[in-house]
């Protein structure tokens, strides 16, 4: 929701700027336009105009977008009445009130039902200017070449200002899709993370172990899984407290990933327990790399507040499948068993099919 609301605000921003641009550049044109030709009304004009749209600028900055939006639409619309009264319906002002269409249809701020209404508005308002205006003489008749620069002007500005405003509408639309996707894989990588630790939570490491399992083909894709459980773990709770018991949690995940291959993973399997699923890895090997993840936990002590050591060791249980064709539930039933003999046996220790690996 943070994502989306970021993203209307970039594209609203961007309809206000259009705006913007498009009544600045038409009147700073205009004006000049007009200091030219000796029209001093009309730059006095523009530069009033100018004024109008500096103000929707300095709303829509403001976060006063609805009011700038509307108080555009309106000067634009009264700049092109105004212009084709002044110069007769030849001289293709009634442009400005056409290409107010485009943009509103991309506002997000402007309401459905509103863009509803205004768009035939304004397809309205053109043809009566067109009933009213294409047999009528101006109120100031521009002899050649001045008509047809008049023309030429009207055409530039707005097309160009509609080109200028849907490259920026373009550039915010790429950047909010692109967050998005951002957003989105981290959303995703939240979902399977375990709050606590930032390892795998048990959703993810069930979903990884039976893709695991299911692309092996025969033995030529092996894997080994290992159910890792802290020794004495709600002694050290109820000992030093559930926060030094977090901090051990923490550093034993710490110090396991610094260790794993990177096709190995670990995941918070339930309370003290964890999850270790080594990928392509026959049996033998999988018991090296598992009996040295015990060491590691038991041959250095862990930090605890109030810069104490504490001792800590675990037990594991090994279950390896050779392309058995098992399912991940059978896999860790049998790691689960294993870890079961260990915690019997004396604990910190490492059991497997072949038997129990170095311990106390």
């Amino acid at each position: 929701n943070e994502i989306m609301g970021e993203e209307t605000r970039d594209r609203n921003a961007v309809f206000s700027k259009s705006i913007y641009l498009y009544g600045m550049g038409g009147t700073l044109v205009y004006g000049l336009w007009g200091l030219s030709m000796g029209l001093h009304f009309l730059l006095l004009e523009e530069a009033l105009l100018s004024l109008i749209f500096l103000i929707c600028h300095i709303s829509a900055r403001s976060g006063h977008s609805r009011i700038a939006i509307a108080l555009g639409i309106l000067t634009i619309i009264y700049t092109g009445v105004r212009f084709c009264l002044l110069f007769g319906w030849s001289s293709d002002t009634y442009i400005f009130i056409l290409a107010l269409i485009p943009l509103i249809t991309i506002a997000e701020k402007v309401p459905v039902l509103l863009k509803k209404i205004l768009v035939p508005l304004i397809f309205i308002l053109t043809f009566t200017l067109w009933g009213l205006l294409r047999n009528r003489a101006p109120l100031i008749i521009l002899a050649p070449p001045w008509d047809s620069l008049l023309s030429l002007i009207n055409l530039t500005v707005a097309l160009g200002v509609i080109t200028l405003s849907f490259f920026f509408y373009g550039k915010t639309f790429l950047r909010t899709e692109q967050e998005m996707e951002v957003a989105h894989n981290i959303m995703t990588d939240r979902a399977n993370r375990d709050s606590l630790t930032g390892t795998y939570n048990r959703r993810f490491m069930e979903r990884h172990l039976a893709e695991t399992l299911g692309m092996r083909d025969g033995a030529d894709c092996p894997a080994v899984v290992a159910l890792l459980d802290i020794d004495d773990f709600k002694a050290i709770n109820d000992t030093y407290g559930h926060s030094d018991g977090d901090r051990v949690l923490k550093s034993l995940v710490r110090r396991l990933s610094d260790n794993l291959r990177e096709e190995d993973h670990i995941g918070r399997w339930g309370g003290e327990e964890f999850l270790i699923v080594l990928r392509k890895c026959h049996h033998d090997k999988g018991l090296e790399i598992i009996e040295r993840l015990r060491t590691l936990i038991s041959g250095t002590p862990f930090e605890i507040s109030g810069d104490r050591r504490i001792q800590v060791t675990a037990t594991l249980g090994v279950a390896g499948d050779a392309g058995n064709r098992r399912s991940w539930e059978e896999v860790v039933a049998e790691a689960d068993r294993y870890l079961y003999m260990g915690k019997k046996a004396g604990k910190n220790r490492v059991v497997s099919a072949s038997g129990e690996g170095t311990g106390k």
